[in-house]
């Protein structure tokens, strides 16, 4: 088992899925890994791979979240095109950074990639 085959093996209803080199194991989940639901734990062990999609809750797509208190310009790397936080997710960006709920540890403004293709808003 390899971290590829892991990956083909989170199809459409997959969500997230996590794969570990030294037990070559592969665990698929339908739950997104930033759902508020779900507590994840670090393991040097384990890898989290991720689909290559926006951030959703329901209908809405996290584009862009401004973090307070950590003394770093919002209006810069919201200027910043080009610049994506989930366009590929990343374990070593905080998880609580792709979250809505302030549950998780978050030390870094978000920048999605829907905002560089970003045309009109339909209300």
């Amino acid at each position: 088992m390899s971290s590829v085959f892991c990956s083909l093996l989170c199809t459409y209803e997959c969500s997230s899925a996590t794969y570990s080199i030294k037990y070559q194991t592969c665990t698929t989940f339908k739950e997104k890994f930033y759902n508020p639901s779900i507590t994840w734990t670090k393991n040097e062990d384990w890898y989290i791979l991720y689909r290559d999609e926006p951030i959703q809750y329901g209908d809405w797509t996290l584009v862009f979240r401004a973090q307070s208190g950590i003394d770093v310009s919002f209006y810069t790397l919201w200027e910043t095109i080009g610049y994506h936080d989930d366009l590929p997710l990343s374990s070593d960006f905080p998880i609580g950074c792709y979250r809505m709920d302030n549950m998780e540890r978050c030390s870094r403004h978000f920048r999605g990639s829907v905002l560089d293709d970003w045309r009109n808003i339909n209300q």
